[in-house]
């Protein structure tokens, strides 16, 4: 009837579900991101609204920046080494010679790409120009910088 009476939480006038107000006159409440329910266009739902916890914000996995750690960046006789650890398994790795520039992503000219098949990496640039600082992007969305020059 429109009229909140006693024993009801709303009253939309209709018996419709799925519209705020059920057929039995209580509150939906909409999923959420947020909710705890991994509802559909989440890739999770942690419950919270909280970002670098594994599940963003947005509820979207988030990466661990921890996982692309370079363990050796070298320059020799105009060879370029660059070998470190990856996570996930199998991420596609982009390197950039020297010059380039590390924020987010990226940036200069492209040195080498591959996909580790194990946690490891290793590229080996013969002739390469100078050295100095190399950046390595993963498809993971991580970007890691090195110093070559010794």
């Amino acid at each position: 009837d429109g009229n909140v009476d006693a024993g009801e939480q709303c009253d939309d006038g209709n018996s419709l579900n799925d519209d705020g107000c059920s057929a039995t006159c209580e509150i939906e409440i909409a999923p959420f991101c947020g909710d705890g329910n991994v509802d559909a266009g989440e890739q999770c739902d942690d419950g919270n609204s909280l970002n670098d916890d594994g599940c963003s914000a947005t509820c979207e996995i988030e990466v661990d920046p921890a996982s692309l750690i370079i363990d050796r960046a070298s320059f020799r006789r105009g060879t370029l080494i660059v070998s470190g650890r990856s996570e996930p398994v199998g991420a596609s790795l982009t390197l950039f010679a020297p010059g380039s520039q590390v924020g987010t992503t990226c940036s200069g000219t492209i040195a080498g790409s591959g996909s580790p098949g194990a946690s490891s990496f290793s590229f080996v640039v013969p002739r390469a120009s100078d050295p100095g600082t190399v950046c390595i992007e993963s498809s993971a969305g991580i970007a890691e910088e090195a110093n070559t020059a010794r």
